[in-house]
């Protein structure tokens, strides 16, 4: 029996961000599980990310990030780094980070000047499909919709709303399970905040990246 096609790419995603005040000797080990996971798959390559949040008052940030960033990016995820405005950016070229989520409107055009074309930036939209609308307009690679807190997740209809009037990806942010990827995969979902799933998984941040893809390609329709 010949061996089925290796396909290109997921359409969608995990989106695991870093917890925060990270410890590069404690966070390494766990992120090497997550990425023997993900380097498993039946792709050619993959469709995640891994967000860093900018730690403006941490003196050893920088190094701390750009270790986990060059970890992350060799692993064939795209890293990109929450922030504000014009010190995200110069923060984000210092870790060679590929991008930056942002939370204002009117950062997009400066972050856009330091950062060039191939930049990726994101927005958080809240729960505003219409703040979504202006930051695609503003030329934003990928938008986000949640709570401020991320302890909830969105309501269905408002992902479904954007994703039928707009193909920009969109990440779901809050509490995800790998119960609720079913349903917002239907919505139009293209990324998954797995953070809290995998880092608080009883068995291990392994297992909890096990059962996010698979829920992901049991939506999608390819398991075996």
């Amino acid at each position: 029996m010949s061996k089925p096609a290796v396909r290109e790419a997921p359409d969608c995603g995990l989106y695991i961000a870093v917890p925060p005040l990270f410890k590069v000797d404690e966070l390494m080990p766990q992120l090497r599980q997550i990425f023997l996971v993900t380097k498993s798959s039946p792709y050619k390559m993959n469709m995640h990310v891994l967000e860093i949040a900018h730690e403006v008052d941490e003196f050893d940030f920088s190094e701390r990030a750009a270790v986990i960033t060059a970890l992350g990016r060799a692993a064939g995820f795209v890293v990109v780094l929450r922030g504000k405005g014009a010190a995200a950016a110069w923060q984000a070229q210092k870790m060679e980070a590929d991008g930056v989520l942002l939370d204002e409107l009117t950062d997009i055009a400066p972050v856009r000047d330091i950062l060039g074309a191939d930049a990726i930036i994101g927005l958080r939209c809240g729960l505003s499909p219409e703040r979504a609308d202006e930051a695609q307009e503003a030329g934003v690679d990928y938008v986000t919709f949640g709570y401020p807190d991320r302890r909830q997740l969105p309501p269905e209809d408002v992902v479904k709303l954007w994703a039928w009037r707009d193909d920009t990806p969109v990440v779901v942010e809050g509490p995800l399970t790998n119960d609720e990827i079913d349903d917002f995969i239907k919505a139009g979902a293209t990324f998954f905040d797995a953070s809290t799933y995998i880092w608080d998984h009883p068995e291990g941040v392994m297992q909890g990246t096990v059962n996010m893809l698979y829920a992901i390609d049991l939506a999608l329709g390819v398991q075996s």
